[in-house]
């Protein structure tokens, strides 16, 4: 497991580091349309990303990038239920 997580490292820093630096930028900023922007621009790193990494290696198929997407648009989907007010807690 170790290995595996060493062989790996670069990839979860450098995807850590997109998602820092976009979940900063969405803190930054106080308008929804521009939150939204940034969300999106993370999600579509994010999944380009995860493909090449795939790409790169393991194996890819389209099953792994329909993964990708959908869980960009389930991420997407929370944290704009959460921008827009979420439950009104």
């Amino acid at each position: 497991m170790k290995k595996k997580i060493h062989h790996h490292f670069a990839y979860y820093i450098v995807l850590s580091a997109i998602l820092f630096l976009g979940f900063f930028a969405i803190q930054k900023t106080n308008d929804l349309k521009t939150r939204i922007l940034i969300l999106s621009i993370i999600t579509f790193f994010y999944v380009l990303f995860g493909i090449i990494h795939h790409l790169l290696n393991h194996k890819f198929n389209v099953k792994i990038m329909i993964e990708y997407v959908l869980i960009g648009c389930l991420g997407i989907s929370i944290v704009f239920f959460i921008l827009k007010g979420g439950l009104g807690i």
